[in-house]
């Protein structure tokens, strides 16, 4: 298994490494299997020292509408702290890396194959600064114009009540270590426990197109 990535990088100290500043970053990968088009993957990579301040809402969290959409589920309201458990995570590393799908296509399911995407997302882009991983739980055939965005990929998904398959989904993801976030729709995990291959030391500047 390859992915092809493609990265944006989104907030305006692009004139900075992002190595050395807070910076937003969109993810984009094809994932390949033996060269055939497996499925696609994406994320959001925050990085700020201060997550849940007022800065960081107006100068990385609300640059793209991905980021702005998780800042306003996993804070509580009057911006009195992260919602449960993520203050648990985000101590020393401030970082958050979000997974918005792993979306496969019918050949490559029941294969292990989401587990190693995941695996792979968190070991390339969870550098030393991510102090959390974010998953969306909710299932691509019942998200919004998921029939549209993921054409290929919600083929044969079972399509029961969207609470039934959620919850399927989300024991799935609780079998990788994953615990829910409460009142949101992610689940959230230590890099660490996803990949216990991080490289500390790589920054996703290193990719920037």
């Amino acid at each position: 298994m390859e992915i092809h990535w493609h990265l944006t990088r989104a907030d305006e100290n692009d004139d900075v490494m992002a190595a050395d500043a807070e910076c937003v970053f969109e993810i984009e990968g094809v994932i390949q299997c033996d060269g055939v088009a497996a499925g696609e993957v994406g994320a959001t990579y925050v990085f700020s020292e201060d997550p849940i301040s007022d800065d960081a809402f107006l100068w990385l969290w609300d640059l793209t509408a991905a980021a702005c959409d998780i800042y306003e589920e996993i804070v509580l309201p009057g911006r009195r702290g992260f919602r449960r458990p993520l203050a648990d995570f985000l101590g020393r590393a401030t970082g958050i890396l979000c997974v918005h799908y792993i979306a496969l296509k019918p050949a490559f399911r029941r294969r292990g194959l989401g587990r190693e995407v995941m695996r792979e997302v968190v070991c390339r882009f969870a550098d030393s600064r991510v102090g959390v991983v974010l998953l969306d739980a909710v299932p691509l055939q019942h998200r919004p114009g998921g029939d549209d965005d993921f054409f290929d990929e919600v083929r044969d998904l079972p399509l029961n009540a969207p609470e039934s398959d959620q919850a399927r989904l989300i024991r799935y993801f609780e079998s990788w270590g994953m615990v829910g976030v409460s009142g949101t729709r992610f689940l959230a995990a230590a890099p660490t426990s996803l990949c216990a291959e991080i490289d500390v030391d790589w920054y996703p500047g290193l990719l920037e197109d």
